[in-house]
């Protein structure tokens, strides 16, 4: 009787080790997997950080890009009505100088039937 209970006490204090055991060890890959997760979502949160920088840079050389556009189709209009202006001009002084020749061959002309 003594050696059974002995016996028992045996079994059960090997069946408390071996509990203890598997929720040790049950902690144990709990925590890792605790870990894990933690880097894992610190690791998404750099990633989301640097998304946001990049739009933010995108953005910016994005309008640095149209304003820098913007310029200079201004100033290609600007350059543009300046050589129309010129054109203009010149074609201005050209009529002139054909009226003047044409005035001149007039009185020529008058001259010549005195």
């Amino acid at each position: 009787s003594l050696l059974q209970v002995h016996s028992l006490l045996q079994v059960h204090s090997l069946l408390q080790v071996h509990s203890l055991l598997q929720v040790h060890s049950l902690l144990q890959v709990h925590s890792l997997l605790q870990v894990q997760f933690l880097q894992h979502l610190h690791y998404l949160l750099q990633v989301q950080s640097l998304q946001q920088r990049l739009h933010s840079l995108q953005n910016r050389l994005l309008q640095d890009h149209l304003l820098q556009v913007q310029s200079l189709q201004q100033r290609l209009h600007s350059l543009q009505n300046r050589l129309l202006q010129d054109h203009l001009l010149q074609v201005q002084h050209r009529l002139l100088q054909v009226l003047l020749l044409w005035l001149l061959f007039q009185q020529a002309v008058l001259i010549l039937r005195l």
